[in-house]
C-alpha cells in the first residue's frame, strides 16, 4: 500500500519508508511504533499479528481512530470540498461535542493547515497563488482496512515500550529529533531513551537526526547512515537533502529482503561480491517471496555498472537473464 501517510507532518518518512522497511525482520509477532506520526512506515508494513500505534497527541489521535471508525464515503460527504482562510478560522474555532463531528473538525484542520499543524491556513498543494485550499474524496477504504484490527494507543511512549515488549515484538520509534521544536507533545530524554532500549527483550529500529551527541551515545547498538529528504521544510514545500542515523540492536537481514525495499538505491552494488552459488540461492529466495517485475528492479538497482559488463561475459551467470 503506498503512500505519503495517513497525514503530512514535517520530516515525514515518505521519502526514506523503504530503506527503513528493509531493516524490519520477518520473524516478529508483534509491530510496535510509540511515535507513530503520520504514519507513513506502518501504513506500508505488510500487515502482520498483532499491531500497536501510539502518539501522544490527542489531536493525532482523535484522527486515526475516526479513519479506523467511520466508513471513508460517510467522511467524504462532511470533508469535500474547497476551502478558504475564513473557513478555516471558522472550523479552528468550533467546538463540535459530538465523536464524529470532533473528527470530522480535525481531519480538516489537518488537511488544510501547513504540515498539519492545525494552526496555520495552508494554500492549495497545485495552486499556491490561490487563498482556496481544495479536500479532494478518500477515494477508497484503504485507510480503514488497514487500521481495521491495529491498537491504538495514546501515552508516554516508554510506557507503550514497556506494556508490548517480548521477545517477539519489533519496535520502529521514530521520535522527535533533536533541537527540534515541531512538536510540542513529545518532549525527548535521549538517554532515558537508550536506558529503555538497552533493557529491551524485543528487536528494535530507530530512525534519529545524524549528531556526534547521538553517535556517542547509541555507540553500543547497530548504527547505520541513510541518506533521505524531509518533506515542505517551509512554506515553500520545499524538500531538504539529509543524512541520519538507523539504529537497531540486531543484524540487518538478508540481502534478498534488502534489494527488493532498496531499488532506489541505483548503483549501491550490493550483489557485487557474491558467488555463483551465492546468486544462485538469492534467486530463489527472490522468486519465492518477491513478485517478478520487483525483483528484478531490485536486482538492477544494486548491482554496479562494471559487474553488469562482467555477467554479460558469462555464459553461466545467473544473474544475465535478469539483465539483459
Amino acid at each position: 500500500m503506498e503512500g505519503k501517510g495517513f497525514v503530512g507532518r514535517w520530516g515525514g518518512k515518505f521519502y526514506s519508508k523503504n530503506k527503513i522497511l528493509s531493516y524490519i525482520p520477518d520473524n516478529y509477532d508483534t509491530y510496535v511504533e510509540p511515535f507513530v506520526g503520520g504514519g507513513s512506515v506502518y501504513l506500508d508494513l505488510e500487515k502482520k499479528g498483532k499491531e500497536i500505534i501510539n502518539d501522544l497527541d490527542k489531536n493525532l489521535i482523535l484522527y486515526y481512530k475516526g479513519l479506523k471508525k467511520y466508513d471513508y464515503e460517510k467522511i467524504n460527504k462532511h470533508v469535500v470540498g474547497t476551502y478558504t482562510k475564513e473557513d478555516f478560522i471558522k472550523i479552528k474555532n468550533s467546538k463540535p461535542t459530538d465523536n464524529f463531528n470532533k473528527f470530522i473538525r480535525q481531519y480538516k484542520l489537518f488537511k488544510l493547515s501547513f504540515r498539519s499543524n492545525g494552526e496555520t491556513f495552508s494554500k492549495g498543494q497545485r495552486d499556491t497563488s490561490s487563498n482556496l485550499h481544495t479536500i479532494n474524496p478518500i477515494p477508497n477504504n484503504k485507510f480503514q482496512d488497514r487500521l481495521k484490527d491495529t491498537i491504538i494507543e495514546n501515552k508516554q511512549a516508554d510506557l507503550i515500550i514497556k506494556k508490548y515488549d517480548s521477545e517477539g515484538t519489533i519496535f520502529y520509534l521514530d521520535p522527535p529529533y533533536e533541537k527540534s521544536d515541531m512538536y510540542k507533545h513529545n518532549v525527548i530524554i535521549y538517554e532515558e531513551l537508550e536506558k529503555t532500549l538497552s533493557n529491551l527483550k524485543g528487536k528494535f529500529i530507530l530512525s534519529i537526526n545524524k549528531s556526534e551527541y547521538i553517535k556517542k551515545l547509541f555507540h553500543n547498538f547497530n548504527i547505520y547512515t541513510m541518506s533521505t529528504k524531509y518533506q515542505g521544510v517551509n512554506k515553500d514545500r520545499d524538500d531538504k537533502k539529509v543524512s541520519e542515523y538507523i539504529i537497531t540492536n540486531f543484524k540487518k537481514q538478508s540481502i534478498g529482503k534488502n534489494i527488493c525495499y532498496n531499488n532506489d538505491m541505483h548503483g549501491q552494488g550490493l550483489l557485487d561480491n557474491l558467488t555463483l552459488k551465492d546468486i544462485e540461492k538469492l534467486i530463489k529466495l527472490l522468486k519465492k517471496h518477491y513478485e517478478v517485475e520487483k525483483y528484478k528492479k531490485g536486482v538492477l538497482s544494486n548491482i554496479s555498472t562494471a559487474t553488469k559488463s562482467r555477467v554479460k561475459k558469462e555464459n553461466k551467470n545467473p544473474l544475465k537473464s535478469l539483465i539483459y
